[in-house]
């Protein structure tokens, strides 16, 4: 059940998002910004008895929670984040210093994997705070396609892409995401791809670093 379909039900629940919309290439450079902005917001409203818990969606807003943690502890607020891979596992010598005193922050740890709970847990996040939530998605929004070829012009027409060719009942693999080398696109484009028959098309939407590599491939 969704947020919003929780909130409707119930009066006894309200949230707000605070979100950064950016491509990867400017990423960097407005994720200060927006920290700063973020870690503002939220310590006032910790201040002013107006939030319980705060859910951080990575590891790098969830840095917050080390100035704030007297001030969340001091009103009772309730801290979580959920940890992607890389956001724990990024092998700059200063990042990983810091790590363990975010886990140190933190009431709980979503990681989306056990192989990212094992990262986890390397870094000195306490087992007792761990619980692995995959990444999921909304099965009413996704529904099985009952026009195959209707779909696919439709699709044409959003992404302004050309649709497989023919046979239309031909197989479309999609992947969507920021294009780094540990996601493996480049490698599946370059060695799983010509073992499948003509009819498998693969889509890939994003940008990263491996952008290049997996047009190469």
């Amino acid at each position: 059940e969704s947020l919003d379909a929780k909130a409707a039900d119930t009066d006894a629940l309200d949230y707000e998002s605070l979100l950064l919309r950016s491509a990867w290439r400017t990423l960097h450079a407005k994720v200060p910004f927006f920290l700063a902005k973020a870690g503002w917001k939220i310590g006032r409203a910790a201040q002013n008895d107006a939030v319980d818990v705060v859910l951080f969606s990575s590891m790098v807003t969830a840095s917050l929670a080390v100035p704030l943690q007297g001030l969340f502890r001091r009103h009772g607020v309730k801290t979580a984040a959920i940890v992607h891979g890389l956001d724990v596992t990024t092998p700059f010598p200063p990042y990983q210093w810091f790590v363990p005193k975010v886990f140190a922050a933190l009431d709980a740890v979503f990681p989306v994997s056990r192989a990212t709970q094992q990262a986890c847990l390397d870094r000195g996040a306490a087992p007792n705070m761990l619980r692995v939530v995959p990444n999921g998605i909304d099965t009413d929004r996704f529904q099985p396609p009952q026009d195959p070829a209707s779909d696919r012009q439709a699709l044409e027409q959003r992404v302004g892409a050309a649709p497989p060719p023919p046979p239309p009942d031909g197989l479309l693999l999609c992947s969507a995401g920021r294009q780094v080398k540990r996601k493996g696109t480049a490698w599946f484009v370059d060695t799983v791809m010509p073992r499948l028959p003509d009819d498998v098309h693969y889509w890939i939407a994003g940008d990263g670093p491996q952008s290049s590599a997996i047009r190469d491939a």
